[in-house]
């Protein structure tokens, strides 16, 4: 069955798959009794997007493959999430990951001394064009570097993540900070990474070479946050899922990244109860050819 195969592709089906089910209310009452919260969430959207499925075939539309029926679930989940953040700052994901969110939204600066890696990923058109982006900033919020490539079409959205962190923590290394934070706005990935034990999901290899990359890192975990903080990266990832290549700039970007790095800045330094020593946010040049860019991946 296809809402079956669409189930399988979550990493806690296995806890439910052994136990047969004489309705649907056990079902949800096992589902209840073995999964975690943010998992059931992502379960009764899973359920919810199969049944708008069979609706539309029903109606005459297309069977799609359960790989992309799973995608829209989980993008659906994610924005689910960090909607819940934006509402009440404070989401079961939050406590679950031992993780403090701040009461306002926006890319905040790192403690002194420190840098900050974000990754995001972006992928677009039922998975025909994926792409990941990366950034390393500064105390001040000034970009070090940021990266972006385009990697092999349809990838699931968790794996793209994942990969975005992968890239994002090796380019970070060569930098040699003493101490750096590494920020994502996907949850799913935060939980995998941080999860004790062996990952048998089936991104189960990304996942232990991202926590191999953490033991080696100055950077203790990784951190969930929601979208808004997160925007730089994920305007990269956007731009590279539509093009073909790798790119990486030093210090300076193209307009439109430094736009969306300014607009970080002036949330950053705006945020009421929040003093920050504005002599050292400087005018963002948008000109500039501080960029490496190469075709070749």
């Amino acid at each position: 069955m296809l809402m079956q195969s669409v189930l399988e592709r979550a990493n806690f089906y296995s806890r439910l798959a052994s136990v047969h089910f004489v309705n649907f209310i056990q079902f949800i009452q096992v589902a209840m009794e073995r999964l975690s919260v943010n998992e059931l969430m992502f379960l009764i959207v899973m359920l919810w997007v199969n049944w708008k499925e069979r609706n539309e075939v029903l109606h005459g539309g297309a069977i799609r493959q359960s790989e992309i029926i799973f995608n829209e679930a989980f993008n659906f989940w994610s924005d689910l999430i960090a909607s819940q953040t934006r509402a009440d700052c404070r989401s079961e994901g939050s406590v679950l990951l031992n993780q403090r969110i701040e009461r306002h939204i926006g890319w905040q600066v790192p403690p002194d001394h420190s840098l900050k890696l974000n990754c995001d990923a972006s992928v677009i058109q039922n998975g025909k064009g994926v792409g990941v982006g990366a950034v390393l900033r500064a105390g001040d919020g000034k970009m070090i570097w940021a990266l972006g490539l385009r990697v092999q079409d349809h990838l699931s959205p968790l794996a793209a993540e994942l990969i975005a962190l992968k890239v994002g923590l090796q380019d970070a290394m060569l930098c040699r900070p003493c101490s750096l934070m590494v920020e994502t706005d996907c949850l799913e990935a935060v939980r995998l990474v941080v999860e004790p034990g062996e990952c048998l999901a089936e991104v189960g290899v990304l996942v232990e070479e991202v926590r191999s990359l953490l033991l080696v890192s100055p950077a203790p975990r990784i951190e969930f946050v929601p979208r808004e903080a997160n925007q730089v990266a994920h305007s990269i990832a956007n731009f590279v899922a539509r093009e073909v290549g790798r790119f990486k700039w030093f210090e300076v970007g193209p307009p439109w990244l430094m736009k969306v790095i300014s607009n970080d800045l002036l949330v950053t330094y705006n945020v009421p109860g929040v003093v920050r020593d504005s002599s050292i946010i400087r005018p963002v040049n948008e000109g500039g050819a501080a960029a490496c860019h190469t075709r070749a991946l």
